[in-house]
């Protein structure tokens, strides 16, 4: 009996290290007509400190995104994408009410028509099959129903000014990032490790540098590096106040993944970003104003094939 449960101990510990180190080569699997909700949760504190007086914003972000792969080619893929749901709400400082915008909402609220009319307008993404997003067309078409909405040349350009802070090809681009990790171009094993730099895209000048480990047969743990690659670029901020960045910090990431697929079944993402803001004198800037700040980030994302 006990060379029964030696043999026994013998043969698990040789099939775990024989899966343990098989190598598998990651890549997303495209088929024609494949269609894929992908739904999110987010949430941004942003802390800054303006002459001497702390100033916390809170943002949350939810959105449900439909992709369907249309065309597929040697390298990947094209996915046509659309919004079924966008909501946003803001909590500015000095005791001033939330503002909400809602697609769901009562569209007697000009806010919650703008995000309505954002709604079922496709665009597209040309995706490899390691997940590099090569480009992204048609995100114009996002803001082609806000003609119908009889809204002032000035709403227009306020509305459109805010919401392309989260919805122009920069942006996008870093948010499809998050989705689609970047597989290396190697098999890999259990425990092993490759690294990616991705562009944030959005308004502020960051790039975040990750370094992927294979953690298990269904699981990617990501450890992000922030960096202002651009501290002299000069960033155009609402109201017409232009500014410079200098912001470093870390974010993590677990993707649980489909291993037959590549797709993710569910992404979280926690990040923290410090460092300081440099308003530029002009307009409402009496002078140039230095502003320590701390960015707090988190989201959770779940996505489903339809």
């Amino acid at each position: 009996m006990k060379k029964l449960k030696h043999l026994t101990l013998i043969v698990f510990i040789l099939c775990f290290y024989s899966f343990s180190s098989a190598q598998v080569k990651l890549e997303y699997v495209f088929r024609t007509g494949d269609t894929y909700e992908w739904t999110q949760t987010a949430k941004q504190i942003i802390k800054q400190n303006i002459m001497g007086t702390d100033q916390i914003v809170e943002n949350n972000i939810n959105s449900t995104l439909i992709l369907k792969v249309v065309s597929i080619n040697s390298t990947g893929a094209s996915l046509a994408c659309e919004y079924t749901n966008l909501s946003m709400s803001m909590k500015m400082p000095g005791g001033a009410p939330p503002q909400s915008l809602e697609s769901s909402g009562d569209t007697s609220k000009l806010e919650n028509k703008v995000m309505r009319a954002l709604l079922n307008k496709p665009f597209t993404i040309a995706i490899t099959k390691m997940g590099v997003i090569e480009k992204i067309e048609g995100e114009e078409n996002l803001w082609s129903g806000f003609a119908s909405l009889g809204l002032s040349e000035q709403q227009k350009s306020t509305m459109k000014a805010t919401l392309e802070q989260m919805l122009n090809e920069g942006s996008l681009k870093s948010s499809f990032a998050m989705l689609f990790v970047t597989y290396p171009d190697k098999k890999i094993k259990i425990g092993d490790s490759w690294k990616t730099r991705n562009d944030l895209g959005s308004t502020l000048p960051l790039t975040v540098d990750n370094t992927w480990v294979l953690t298990d047969a269904t699981k990617i743990a990501g450890d992000g590096v922030f960096t202002t690659t651009q501290k002299e670029k000069i960033v155009s901020l609402p109201n017409g106040i232009k500014a410079k960045f200098d912001l470093s910090g870390t974010q993590k990431t677990l993707t649980t993944y489909d291993p037959k697929t590549g797709w993710a079944s569910e992404i979280v993402v926690n990040s923290t970003i410090n460092g300081k803001m440099f308003l530029l004198a002009g307009g409402m800037i009496p002078q140039d104003m230095e502003v320590p700040m701390e960015i707090l980030s988190e989201s959770k994302s779940i996505v489903i094939k339809k």
